[in-house]
């Protein structure tokens, strides 16, 4: 990745820590909802361009897309690497040798990274409380889905909602 594409990134996340805690924002939830994606976009469109750049062969490029569709599908109900490793019939350490060989990142980073943006999209829906969120999200209770939070976010669910 060249250095101004990682200053793009970094600005992506600076301006979605400022919208996560602009308190008093009109549109608070569409410009953090933008903002997210707007980060994704330009991530994607980076990695898009290094795994094409990549001396990669078909079968771990195949498997590693089928991943993130995977990942992107089934994040609210499913955290493991072995699980997505079996639906894909390799190992969980030859998914995470693919995702870190095309991407850099590990196979939980990729889960980790689309539980995280399925959470922030309920978390701005008013009308749910932490425990449906939790429900949606497949935790047993509402603390385990703050303790996932926290540790992914550095923020409690309930700070993210409060710094609305």
């Amino acid at each position: 990745m060249e250095n101004d594409e990682w200053d793009v990134i970094e600005a992506d996340f600076e301006q979605f820590r400022h919208r996560i805690h602009s308190r008093f924002s009109l549109f608070y939830d569409d410009k953090v909802g933008r903002v997210f994606q707007l980060l994704l976009m330009d991530m994607w469109g980076i990695y898009s361009r290094e795994m094409e750049k990549m001396d990669t062969d078909e079968t771990s490029a195949r498997i590693f897309m089928k991943f993130l569709y995977l990942v992107q599908q089934n994040c609210r109900e499913q955290r493991e690497v072995a699980r997505y490793a079996d639906h894909l019939c390799v190992t969980p350490k030859y998914l995470s040798a693919i995702c870190q060989k095309m991407t850099g990142k590990s196979a939980s980073y990729w889960i980790e990274y689309y539980t995280l943006h399925e959470i922030l999209l309920l978390l701005n829906n008013p009308g749910l409380t932490l425990t449906d969120v939790a429900d949606r999200m497949h935790f047993p209770a509402p603390p385990m889905l703050t303790r996932y939070f926290k540790r992914a976010a550095g923020i409690t669910p309930s700070e993210y909602r409060a710094g609305k």
